[in-house]
């Protein structure tokens, strides 16, 4: 069981902000003792991306975030994280794509979905509300947590797609 966050504020009645938003969303999750979804954009995970994300935060007690590769519709590029997955490296071939590793650490990086551990959720509380945007309020988040020993956790094999434009 987890909780989903969408960063659509017209979907949060009472939330002035989308942080405010989802600092309601970080509030129930770990009241709860759930994990929380974060969704940043159109971005749709499947149920076997998000249940690959689930087994990631719970193989290690200091993995607090897990993030999926994000694909392009066509599913022959990867986006990259130091963007937020606003760009990608084109035309990889399918053979790279099927070795990559299966998970590898990072430092920090807020990609458009990440799923954060309980633990982080009901040790570190809020987001900062003096952060202009949600994306940088969760990377000084996960940043926080890198501090006192936290890791994300890129997983290779949960791939999340962009919605097609409407």
């Amino acid at each position: 069981m987890f909780d989903v966050f969408t960063d659509d504020c017209r979907a949060h009645a009472g939330s002035t902000t989308a942080i405010d938003a989802c600092n309601r969303a970080i509030a129930a999750a770990a009241g709860a003792d759930r994990p929380l979804l974060v969704l940043l954009g159109d971005v749709v995970p499947s149920a076997e991306a998000v249940g690959l994300l689930l087994e990631a935060i719970e193989s290690d007690p200091m993995i607090g975030f897990a993030t999926p590769r994000l694909s392009t519709s066509d599913g022959n590029s990867i986006a990259r994280l130091d963007f937020g997955g606003d760009a990608s490296i084109e035309d990889l071939p399918r053979r790279v794509l099927s070795e990559l590793p299966e998970t590898y650490l990072v430092a920090d990086a807020p990609a458009q979905c990440v799923l954060i551990k309980p633990t982080v959720l009901t040790n570190f509380g809020e987001l900062d509300r003096r952060f202009r945007t949600l994306a940088a309020a969760l990377w000084h988040y996960m940043a926080r947590a890198r501090r006192c020993g936290f890791r994300t956790l890129v997983c290779n094999r949960a791939v999340v797609s962009f919605a097609e434009a409407h």
